[in-house]
């Protein structure tokens, strides 16, 4: 998810033929719970994800964060793909580079 950017699909499993055999009936009952299970721990992940992305940001990154136009929406879906693309327009991208020896010079001081 994180190394390529890109949401994770899961494939639900297909209905079996109506003449199937109950065998495969019961089958695909239990593909259908284990594709629920996965999906649910899925976006429990997601959210945990996206709890530790934010705690681990800077007040001061966080409050960009929250000026950005699409923030409600990431923030209640817990998108954490989203929440990493908007830190990287912020970090990496941004034209404000009035702090930038300011953090290196700080950067220098904590590792002595």
């Amino acid at each position: 998810m994180i190394e390529i950017l890109l949401e994770y699909r899961f494939v639900r499993p297909t209905n079996p033929y109506p003449s199937a055999h109950q065998y495969e009936v019961e089958s695909r009952k239990k593909q259908l719970d284990l594709y629920w299970k996965r999906c649910g721990i899925y976006e429990d992940n997601k959210m945990k994800l996206y709890s530790v992305i934010w705690e681990q940001s800077s007040k001061t990154t966080q409050s960009k964060l929250n000026t950005h136009l699409d923030y409600q929406q990431y923030k209640n879906d817990y998108d954490s793909l989203r929440l990493i693309e908007v830190i990287g327009e912020y970090v990496f991208k941004s034209g404000d580079q009035q702090y930038k020896y300011k953090a290196e010079d700080q950067a220098k001081k904590e590792f002595l």
